[in-house]
């Protein structure tokens, strides 16, 4: 199994995603670069993996995010590279899903990805019927501070498919008062409670990207969940669990995914599997080679389905433990 294939193949757009190919017999530290269209501003994106099962865990785990539907923050302080992962994350995303953002942001994704439905947010009464008649097509893709100075961004966050949002910022705890406090600013909550609770099942995960102030080097320092709780606990309305973290030169698995969201992944895995063979069954009966990339299955055998194949993944790293 080799890490090549744990991100989607350069050849569908210009964002290529250049991987150290050859990995030696030896435990040594391997990288992930991500390097933007030539012209386009962007800074190469290195992310350190380690040459065993936890290391290349990361990039998979965000495969499956992605393809499950997973609100999703990338965190971190400015020139870490947040933009760069987070255009890179596009390609996981499933291409039936209509891309919505800011006017900016959609001339340089439309740039990457021509192939792409990718429509520009503007301020409207009717907000989401100007975009697509059809909500549960959309992805929103956008900075938070598009979120935090327009309720009608928001209120697209709420409606669409999942969402993907740059956070300047460390912990996901700040990422949770922060959009609270703007939930309550917007009038859509009344109060604190409510609006920490709202905030906490708006976000799914957080990947952190932190930047070597000696060697300049960009990496993942961590993937965090937010698990909302049932019932508050000393006034906290969620918990965060650390997934993965970068600890002394290589990843290390910490927590297991809450039973709930892994059986929330899992179902809408299967969604996309279905999605998958229809694409294939229309190509043959059209006698097209016309099929969804899907990177995440193919590394877990192409006939193997993603919801199994992320069974097979989960138990890998955490055995019984969920």
């Amino acid at each position: 199994m080799t890490l090549q294939k744990f991100i989607a193949p350069s050849s569908n757009h210009d964002l290529a995603a250049k991987f150290l190919e050859n990995l030696t017999a030896n435990n040594s530290k391997q990288s992930i670069s991500f390097t933007g269209k030539q012209g386009s501003g962007m800074q190469p994106l290195t992310f350190p993996f380690w040459n065993q099962m936890s290391g290349y865990y990361p990039s998979t785990l965000i495969e499956f995010l992605m393809k499950g539907w997973q609100t999703t923050v990338i965190s971190g302080t400015q020139g870490s590279g947040k933009t760069t992962l987070m255009m890179n994350l596009i390609s996981e995303i499933h291409p039936k899903y209509s891309i919505l953002t800011n006017q900016k942001k959609c001339d340089f994704i439309r740039s990457l990805y021509p192939e792409r439905n990718v429509l520009p947010f503007k301020k409207s009464d009717s907000l989401i019927s100007d975009f697509h008649p059809r909500r549960d097509v959309m992805v929103s893709v956008f900075d938070y501070e598009d979120l935090s100075s327009s309720r009608e961004f928001l209120t697209v966050h709420l409606e669409g498919v999942f969402s993907l949002f740059t956070y300047y910022g460390n912990e996901l705890t700040d990422i949770i008062a922060s959009l609270s406090s703007t939930l309550m600013k917007s009038g859509i909550c009344d109060n604190k409670a409510h609006a920490e609770r709202l905030a906490a099942n708006l976000i799914d995960f957080n990947i952190h990207i932190e930047r070597d102030q000696d060697t300049g080097a960009r990496y993942i320092k961590r993937i965090t969940e937010c698990v909302p709780l049932q019932l508050s606990f000393n006034g906290q309305q969620f918990e965060t669990r650390n997934i993965v973290e970068w600890r002394d030169g290589k990843y290390v698995t910490v927590q297991p995914i809450s039973p709930e969201r892994l059986q929330l992944i899992e179902k809408r895995l299967s969604e996309v599997d279905n999605l998958q063979k229809k694409a294939n069954g229309n190509a043959a009966i059209l006698g097209e080679m016309a099929t969804v990339p899907d990177t995440a299955s193919e590394v877990y055998g192409s006939l193997a389905q993603l919801a199994e194949s992320f069974r097979a993944f989960t138990k890998l790293h955490w055995m019984d433990e969920h």
